[in-house]
C-alpha cells in the first residue's frame, strides 16, 4: 500500500512449517515498531490469470499506517502493507524460490490454456443439457438473478430455508466450505463478537467517545471535531472536499478511534495491538 521505502527491519522470529510461516520482526526509527506475517499464501491459476489467495496470511504492523493497510486488505481480499512490512517481507524472500515460482507459473499458465478450452467444451455440454432438460429454465433463473435486488433475493433464500424441498436444494447450492456454520470469538480490543471465518467480519472499529470529543472553530465558517482520545480530527465542515487542502488545514481522519482487525480476546496484547486507550491518556 505504501509507496515510501523503509530500512530492513531486525528479523526477531523465523518459524516456518511446510507451507505455514510464523516470522517477527522490530523496525528502528523514531519509534519500534513490531511486524508478524503468519499464515501461507496460496496461488492459483485461473484462465489465463494468476491470483494469489491471501485469506489465511496475516501481516500486521504497530505503525499508524499498518492498521490502515490491514483495512484495506480486509476490505478488498488483496494484500496490502505498510513501508515497514514491505521491507519485511522483501528481506526473506529467496531469489531462487521466485525464480521456480516464476517457471512454474509459467508452466500452469499454459495448461490453463488447455484447461480452458476443455472447461468451455463441458460448459457448452451442460447448458445443452439443461436446456433438454429443463428448457427455458436456466435463461429465467439468470434473469431473475440480473433483475431482483440483493435484499429480495436473500428474502427469497430465507423463506425457502423455512421448507424441507427449499432447505434440501439450498443445502445443495451452500456447502460448508462456501457458508461455514457459526463460530464466534470475542475481540481483546473492542469485546465484539465476531465471526473470524467472515473478513467482513473480521473488521474492528472503536468510534470517538462523545465525552472525549470537541468541536473546534477557525473563523465562524470552519469547524471540526477533535478527539482528545485518540488525538485524530473529523466531521470538517466549511472545507471544500475537492480543494486544495491549506497547510493548517484540519485532516479527515475518519470517525473511529481505532479502524483495523479484531484480535481474539486469548492473544490479544495491548501493546503490540494497539486500539487501547487508558483515561490518562484523554
Amino acid at each position: 500500500g505504501s509507496r515510501h521505502s523503509a530500512p530492513v527491519p531486525t528479523l526477531v522470529r523465523s518459524d516456518v512449517e511446510e507451507s505455514i510461516s510464523d516470522f517477527e520482526w522490530e523496525a528502528h526509527g523514531s519509534q519500534t515498531y513490531k511486524i508478524t506475517a503468519k499464515g501461507s499464501i496460496v496461488m492459483k491459476v485461473e484462465s489465463d490469470t494468476v491470483a494469489f489467495d491471501f485469506t489465511t496470511f496475516r501481516v500486521n504492523c504497530t505503525c499508524p499506517d499498518g492498521d490502515r493497510q490491514s483495512l484495506l486488505s480486509l476490505q478488498t481480499k488483496r494484500l496490502y502493507v505498510c513501508k515497514h512490512a514491505k521491507a519485511a517481507l522483501d528481506s526473506v524472500i529467496d531469489p531462487s524460490a521466485e525464480k521456480a515460482q516464476h517457471t512454474r507459473r509459467q508452466e500452469q499458465m499454459e495448461q490453463a490454456g488447455i484447461v480452458r478450452a476443455r472447461r468451455a467444451a463441458e460448459e457448452k455440454r451442460i447448458e445443452e443439457e439443461q436446456e433438454r432438460d429443463f428448457p427455458g429454465e436456466r435463461k429465467r433463473i439468470e434473469y431473475g438473478l440480473e433483475k431482483l435486488s440483493g435484499e429480495e433475493v436473500v428474502r427469497i433464500l430465507k423463506n425457502q430455508a423455512k421448507t424441507v424441498e427449499g432447505l434440501k436444494a439450498l443445502v445443495q447450492v451452500f456447502k460448508a466450505d462456501v457458508m461455514p456454520s457459526r463460530k464466534e470469538e470475542q475481540c481483546g480490543r473492542c469485546n465484539k463478537k465476531y465471526d473470524p471465518q467472515i473478513p467482513a467480519d473480521r473488521i474492528c472499529q472503536i468510534e470517538h467517545p462523545y465525552d472525549k470529543v470537541n468541536t473546534e472553530w477557525d473563523t465562524s465558517k470552519k469547524s471540526w471535531s477533535h478527539c482528545r482520545q485518540c488525538d485524530k480530527t473529523f466531521g470538517l465542515d466549511g472545507y471544500h472536499s475537492c480543494g486544495k487542502r491549506g497547510r493548517d488545514d484540519p485532516e479527515e481522519e475518519g470517525d473511529y478511534c481505532y479502524e483495523g482487525q479484531h484480535v481474539p480476546a486469548a492473544e490479544f496484547d495491548p501493546e503490540k495491538d494497539g486500539g487501547v486507550f487508558d483515561e490518562d491518556d484523554c
